[in-house]
């Protein structure tokens, strides 16, 4: 076992985590994607997934929203006509928006929840973002 299985052993208290991912024309990879994400050893109840749909033109829609229905974890979000199509990092920016604003209850309070924005395939792209609790 790695230093961190070993540093997690017993943990009970997991923050609240989203993921991120943006698609784009996704139908051939997509489904494979979030099985994976849904096979993660983490706790459903403290993880969303967030798939930004950035305006495909193929099946992809479909499929998200097919798990977005059978998954309470998966957020299926489709970026408004007009405001998508400008890259990755404008997907996950709008993304990201839905994430914060979903962050605060009704009177403006910060939730206790730490958000993850993965960006590529490689640690070095992913950006860690904590949320602190008030």
């Amino acid at each position: 076992r790695s230093r961190t299985e070993k540093e997690l052993e017993g943990l009970t208290d997991f923050p609240f985590v989203s993921i991120l991912v943006p698609c784009h024309n996704e139908e051939v990879v997509i489904q494979s994607t979030l099985d994976s994400l849904l096979e993660l050893d983490y706790p459903k109840t403290k993880l969303q997934i967030v798939m930004i749909n950035d305006q495909s033109t193929d099946g992809t829609a479909k499929i998200l929203d097919r798990y977005a229905a059978q998954h309470r974890c998966v957020t299926a979000y489709h970026i408004p006509q007009g405001e998508g199509g400008k890259g990755k990092s404008r997907a996950l920016n709008l993304g990201l928006n839905q994430v914060f604003a979903r962050a605060y209850d009704g009177a403006g309070n910060e939730s206790d929840r730490q958000h993850i924005w993965v960006e590529g395939n490689s640690q070095k792209n992913r950006i860690y973002l904590p949320v602190a609790a008030k």
